[in-house]
């Protein structure tokens, strides 16, 4: 009798300290005052101060500097959207790496080309960007080679393989260019950096990287749930301090714009003043 009721009291007890955490998690989301409350799988900034949600439902929305909601994009036929680059207002790009298409929108996210690299050929493909020039990069396990392409799918510049470099192996999950210069990332590898004719140039050691983005001569990035800048110049890292009442949080992303950073998390986007 003695051995159930302990048993018993053991189970309340571990019941009362799990409703207590809970609420305690529950007070630090609502003391944090959301400028966007949305349940998102990833967002982005543009240079015009505009950002761009990917909701979980599929969807992308285009709010204003303001946080008011000016256009959404949405279409299911293709799956999930594995990435979404906005270094170009004026052409978003959507990638659907499931069946290996590319959507380009305008800034009032209609539609203005549907790219299937399955016509020309290539497939499988992991990774797509937007080019400096308005093309469009993407890697080709295949080949092992970085290419570059038009609206249109006509060859623009090719890499040399990087079996080469003895980089064959690697399996990148983002790819971003800035600066005339294209950023992949394997989290296993680091970051590969290529200059503007899509030819190998360092391998920045900076791994177990899920998310990263390039601010000027900065890179940001996600490591084991904490975020960091790492300089191009210096190549060196640092932690980025988040503000107090968002440590209580798990963030998905972070990004910075001018003199503001914007933090998601399961239940919102806040921007705060850096």
């Amino acid at each position: 009798m003695k051995i159930k009721l302990f048993t018993v009291f053991s189970w309340i007890l571990f019941l009362s300290c799990a409703a207590q955490k809970d609420n305690l998690q529950q007070d630090n989301v609502l003391r944090i005052a959301y400028d966007l409350t949305i349940k998102a799988q990833s967002f982005e900034v543009d240079k015009l101060g505009r950002v761009f949600v990917v909701d979980n439902k599929n969807q992308v929305h285009l709010y204003g500097p303001d946080f008011q909601k000016l256009y959404t994009y949405n279409s299911n036929r293709l799956g999930q959207i594995s990435s979404i680059d906005v270094s170009n207002p004026q052409k978003v790009l959507l990638y659907y790496n499931s069946f290996d298409v590319i959507v380009l929108l305008d800034a009032y996210l209609a539609v203005t080309n549907t790219i299937d690299l399955k016509q020309f050929d290539f497939t499988n493909i992991p990774v797509v960007c937007l080019s400096n020039d308005n093309n469009i990069w993407f890697y080709n396990p295949s080949t092992f080679k970085l290419h570059k392409i038009d609206d249109q799918g006509n060859e623009m510049t090719t890499s040399f393989s990087l079996v080469d470099q003895n980089l064959g192996h690697v399996e990148p999950i983002q790819i971003l260019e800035s600066d005339n210069k294209v950023f992949m990332n394997d989290p296993n590898v680091g970051i590969l950096v290529f200059d503007n004719l899509g030819q190998f140039v360092r391998l920045l050691p900076v791994q177990d990287i899920k998310d990263f983005y390039l601010d000027s001569k900065t890179l940001l990035f996600k490591r084991n749930d904490q975020f960091y800048l790492y300089s191009l110049k210096a190549f060196a890292e640092r932690q980025i301090q988040i503000p107090s009442d968002l440590n209580k949080v798990k963030l998905k992303q972070v990004r910075i714009f001018q003199d503001f950073g914007f933090y998601l998390d399961n239940l919102g986007i806040v921007r705060r003043k850096n």
